[in-house]
């Protein structure tokens, strides 16, 4: 899983991420709510202090995000790390 052009880099060239801190979902008529909740600094962590991120999506995107997210784990489970 190489990093692609669409990856949004720091000064240095590093990546810039955010660490998630919780997740919850929900369902509507229209599709399924996902909200991922994360901390953008080291003191927002440690504060507890979470923004939010709430996407809607279809089953379709669901399975595909699921199963995406599976792949990630398993190739985390192995010790592969991402190259650039």
């Amino acid at each position: 899983m190489a990093l692609d052009e669409s990856w949004e880099l720091n000064e240095r060239g590093q990546v810039t991420f955010a660490a998630l801190m919780g997740y919850s979902m929900a369902t509507m008529p229209e599709g399924g709510l996902v909200r991922l909740e994360y901390g953008e600094t080291l003191a927002d962590l440690e504060a507890r202090r979470a923004s939010g991120l709430q996407l809607h999506l279809t089953a379709p995107q669901a399975r595909e995000l699921g199963e995406a997210l599976r792949r990630l784990a398993d190739v985390l489970d192995n010790g592969q790390g991402t190259q650039r």
